[in-house]
This record gives structure tokens, sequence and C-alpha cells, in this order.
């Protein structure tokens, strides 16, 4: 709904019916239940799925437990909706709770996650679900042009991303906690740090041009920076410990400047 130009509306005929969800992403089941729609009543749409995503993106990354995903598993079926898990970033969530993945997306009629975040691939990202589910997915995506010819090479790095960069993954977050007190003192920066629980640092800027410092800060090899006042840096593979000293430093300079 919030980043993908209207696609799901454009291409699939779908209406979006949002629930307000609370700073960690987890939205009240009882919302849930009330939000699904009386399809007997042909004024309404009929409702067809029920989507959650873990890591929460917008809300600075933080996780879900199992328990909510079972909370809104159980209104979700008794309603005979199927439910799906956004888990773009679930291998991080899995990390900072010490739950494998298979605990948090059990409840779940269908999940899907990048190999292309965290995980450090160059492309990619699965889809997971029945035989019915996914053989339905492959028709769809025919359809919209997704189909790709000797993809192998690419989807070998996926095996290698689950096999040796999911561990890993708990120093993204050491680092994001470091980068989010450093961030804490640094003049013009709002931030709490202890709202970080994985490797998306938000934080809001207090500067008169923020789209020239962006492009100062770029100027200096650190992207993440723009005209907004709400900011997003991420932390993998390829920022380092040394990374975040620097960042702070110069973005520190550039505001003081």
């Amino acid at each position: 709904f919030r980043s993908e130009g209207g696609g799901a509306a454009a291409l699939g005929g779908i209406s979006y019916h949002l629930v307000p969800n609370d700073d960690r992403g987890m939205i009240d089941p009882d919302a849930v239940a009330e939000a699904i729609r009386d399809s007997s009543n042909h004024h309404n749409p009929r409702t067809a799925l029920i989507a959650m995503e873990n890591t929460q993106n917008n809300c600075g990354g933080r996780v879900l437990t199992p328990q909510d995903m079972e909370d809104i598993s159980k209104v979700a079926k008794g309603n005979e909706v199927p439910l799906h898990i956004d888990g773009a970033r679930i291998f991080n969530a899995s990390v900072k709770l010490e739950t494998p993945v298979i605990e948090l997306v059990k409840d779940a009629d269908s999940v899907s996650f990048c190999l292309s975040k965290g995980l450090s691939c160059p492309v990619g990202s699965v889809v997971c679900g029945s035989n019915e589910f996914i053989e339905e997915a492959r028709r769809m995506r025919k359809m919209v042009g997704g189909g790709m010819r000797q993809a192998g090479f690419m989807a070998a790095a996926g095996i290698v991303a689950l096999d040796s960069m999911v561990e890993r993954l708990a120093e993204d977050h050491t680092n994001a906690a470091k980068l989010a007190l450093g961030l804490s003192n640094l003049s013009g920066i709002t931030i709490d740090p202890e709202s970080v629980e994985t490797n998306l640092v938000f934080f809001e800027v207090d500067y008169p041009d923020r789209a020239e410092l962006a492009r100062k800060l770029e100027s200096q090899g650190i992207k993440g920076g723009s005209s907004a006042k709400r900011w997003r840096f991420v932390t993998h593979y390829g920022v380092s410990s040394e990374d975040v000293d620097y960042t702070l430093d110069v973005l520190g300079q550039a505001l003081a400047g």
C-alpha cells in the first residue's frame, strides 16, 4: 500500500482496508476481526487476505513474536481468510528473537522473504505456500511478465545466503544499535535508541536544508539522506563498525557546519 505504486489495485483489482498498528507494527486482533467485511452484503468487497509484516519496516524494523502471529491467525482461521506474512526481513526477526523462522511463520498460509536485503544477495525473493498456492503464483507471475530464463546462477547466490548469511545478522543489529546510540548524541537528531531492535535505524533530522545535508553526506560516501524530515539508515553485510564510526563523525561535522 505504501511503496508499490498502487500495483495491487492496478494489476489485481484489489482494494485495501487498513487497520491501525501500534509502534511495533502489531495490529489489534479485535480490530482485524472488525475489519473483515460481510460478503453477504453485495455492497462490500470480499475479504480475501490478512497481511502482516515482520520485521515491520516503517516502524523501524521492530519484531513481531510467534504469539503475535498466533493471535492474528486465530482471527484469520475463524473467518476462513488466508494469512500472509511479508517476511522481507523475517530472518532478522528470527535472529533478534532467537527463534527459528518456522516458529514465526507456522500460523501463516503463505510467506515471502527477501534474499537481497539482510541476507545480502544481489537479487531475489522467495514466496512460500501450498503446492496449489505456488502453482497459482507462477501463473500470475507469467501474466505480469515476471518469468526469468536461465536464472539458476542467481538462485545459487540464494543458497549461499541461506547457508552462511543468517547468523551474522546479529552483527548488523549490533552495528545498528551502535549507530542509534551515536545519533542520539548529535545535535539536530531525534531518535529513541531503545526502539532499534534489528538493522533499521529511523530518526528525524532538524536542519535548515536537509537535501543539501544529504548531498554533503553522499559526497563522502554516506547514502540514506533526503529532503524528508525522517531518515532511514540500514546496516548490512557491507557496513562495518568502523563505517558506523565514520558516518557519525561525518554527520556530526556536517550538522555542526
